[in-house]
């Protein structure tokens, strides 16, 4: 139930976010780029992480995720911070470094212990930048008091310089740490270019079918087609008669066109 409930909430949020563009990019050959997520399950993952500012980061084991990245505040500070070289994990690993031209929202999968506060501001490094400059950031509110698997979304959509490869990440995952032991476990990173690819993704994480329906809402479905009653009313089938009708009248009525279609003339027993 707290996967269903994560999802849910995370998928409302995705429509808020993708509701200002459009929901797909289209790369140069006309294809939709695929969507992309790094696992942060390697033993060695805390390798691709510099620059800390009062913090620590390790990897750890998850009952829920499995091995995953700890970033612990290592005292009560302003600011703490640490940057995912992302560049130098897709060279080691030998895969493809994206553009951030083709993805319009990056997704952090993480839970949160004793944070102070709920802003995470996301800096990205692309194009020939590789380092943290201000204004090259994405702010989004977490949930300070949830201790299960948050999808935290960052609409990069309008992000300035958001363009060019992309070369890394700065997690400020606090304003401010109220003392050593906040920390966020990250357990993958998301690259999205639509909404629908956000909730497949979103969906195949918790075991959802984001198409499909629960047992309940077929229920109230068959209810409610089961309540329903033809509208139409009943027609008597009794003859018709015609107070004033001529007896010397005799007509016979056929097309106006010579090849009339031939058609059962059996009678249907109504009277018509």
């Amino acid at each position: 139930m707290k996967k269903i409930t994560a999802f849910l909430a995370a998928l409302s949020l995705a429509f808020a976010v993708f509701a200002a563009f459009p929901f797909s990019s289209d790369a140069a050959d006309g294809q939709k780029p695929a969507p992309r997520f790094i696992d942060f399950s390697l033993p060695e993952m805390t390798s691709y992480f510099s620059g800390a500012h009062d913090v620590t980061v390790q990897s750890v084991e998850d009952p829920d995720h499995g091995r995953a990245v700890k970033i612990s505040t290592s005292r009560a500070t302003i600011d703490p911070y640490v940057t995912f070289n992302y560049k130098k994990f897709v060279t080691a690993q030998g895969i493809e470094q994206l553009s951030a031209d083709d993805y319009k929202a990056v997704v952090l999968k993480f839970k949160q212990s004793g944070c102070s506060d709920a802003k995470f501001e996301l800096f990205y490094y692309t194009g020939r930048i590789t380092w943290a400059v201000a204004g090259n950031s994405v702010l989004q509110n977490y949930d300070s008091t949830a201790t299960g698997w948050q999808y935290v979304i960052f609409d990069m959509s309008t992000a300035a310089n958001w363009k060019g490869i992309i070369n890394g990440f700065r997690f400020d995952f606090m304003y401010t740490g109220g003392a050593a032991g906040e920390s966020i476990t990250v357990g993958k990173i998301f690259f999205m270019s639509s909404l629908y690819d956000l909730a497949d993704a979103l969906a195949s994480e918790v075991g959802v079918d984001p198409n499909g329906v629960t047992e309940d809402e077929t229920a109230r479905a068959e209810a409610l087609i089961n309540s329903v009653s033809d509208p139409a009313p009943v027609i008597p089938n009794a003859a018709l008669t015609a107070e004033y009708e001529d007896q010397g009248i005799d007509l016979w009525f056929d097309h106006a066109f010579a090849k009339t279609p031939a058609g059962s003339c059996a009678s249907t027993g109504l009277h018509t």
